[in-house]
């Protein structure tokens, strides 16, 4: 049995309305997800001098901002196994550290 046609248009902007609920229901997810992030990166304590790369251990290297266990953790490994960074630059090897990323470590970076 076929509906009737008064009923089509209502049954589809029911549709468009649960759509339109769903996309803005996602957006105000992945908004929620990156302020969540932004202040988990805020609740670090800074380094009140720069860090030496060469020298850090995981936990003085996670205190960076946009560092966190895992590249962290992948800086150590590297250092562990090529030997001591000879320029900052190298980072960039690193899975996770990208050039805006290493503009950022810059003022909280040392060799030496």
């Amino acid at each position: 049995m076929k509906e009737p046609a008064s009923q089509t248009p209502l049954a589809w902007h029911k549709v468009k309305a649960c759509a339109t609920s769903t996309t803005l229901f996602a957006c105000a997810t992945l908004v929620l997800l990156a302020l969540l992030a932004e202040l988990g990166q805020a609740g670090k304590k800074l380094p009140l001098q720069p860090v030496n790369i060469n020298t850090a251990s995981e936990a003085e290297l996670v205190q960076l901002p946009g560092i966190g266990p895992a590249t962290a953790r992948a800086i150590v490994r590297h250092r562990a196994r090529h030997g001591a960074f000879r320029r900052v630059e190298e980072l960039l090897i690193i899975r996770g550290i990208s050039r805006a990323r290493l503009n950022r470590l810059r003022p909280y970076l040392r060799l030496k």
